[in-house]
């Protein structure tokens, strides 16, 4: 009538263990998996010190040279840069250029500005609005950023333009008297006609 009842004891689990296949048993087996593993890190490790070595230089490179030309005055003088390249900003126009050894770089935040870039083959010029980055070597064309709208048309020479991020980076080569612009949701818009 009273007879012993049996209370439930709850163990803890055992801690998970990270996914790992168990090595095989049997000597030669066993070797040709570790042979297996250890190539899989060396890949690994081999990838992430390339990838390093292609892409340290230039991200630790040193401005040749660098300056911040403050928001343009409608009495300012169009600056020259130290190739002989020239600017004109929009009034309200605030630039930041910056050249390397192998590039020249200019990037707008806000405004617009005008480019006559003289021709460098070793150093290409890129001009960076938002995520747009318009680069030649030689030509002349106009960039404007209001908020995250950007637009570029070519006066002469040819532009390539590109947007988005690096995996997902979209491009098009503009000839004189083209022009795009960015969608709101996002890309480019197709190539049109610019009318002066």
């Amino acid at each position: 009538m009273n007879a012993p009842r049996r209370i439930p004891v709850f163990r803890p689990l055992p801690a998970p263990m990270p996914f790992r296949r168990p090595l095989p048993t049997h000597p030669i087996a066993r070797r040709d998996e570790l042979r297996r593993r250890r190539a899989g890190r060396f890949g690994v490790a081999t990838m992430m010190v390339l990838m390093a070595v292609l892409t340290l230089p230039e991200i630790l490179a040193t401005p040749t040279y660098s300056v911040h030309l403050p928001a343009a005055t409608a009495d300012q003088a169009p600056p020259e840069l130290p190739d002989g390249s020239r600017v004109v900003l929009e009034t309200g126009t605030a630039l930041e250029v910056q050249y390397y050894k192998h590039r020249r770089e200019v990037r707008l935040s806000d405004g617009a500005a005008e480019f006559t870039i003289n021709k460098d083959a070793d150093r290409p010029f890129e001009a960076k609005a938002g995520g747009v980055v318009a680069r030649t070597d030689e030509g002349s064309f106009g960039l404007r950023r209001a908020g995250s709208a950007v637009r570029v048309e070519v006066r002469s020479g040819t532009v390539e333009v590109s947007e988005g991020r690096w995996n997902r980076r979209k491009s098009v080569v503009l000839q004189a008297g083209q022009g795009v612009q960015t969608r709101p949701e996002g890309g480019l818009t197709e190539v049109f006609i610019v009318t002066r």
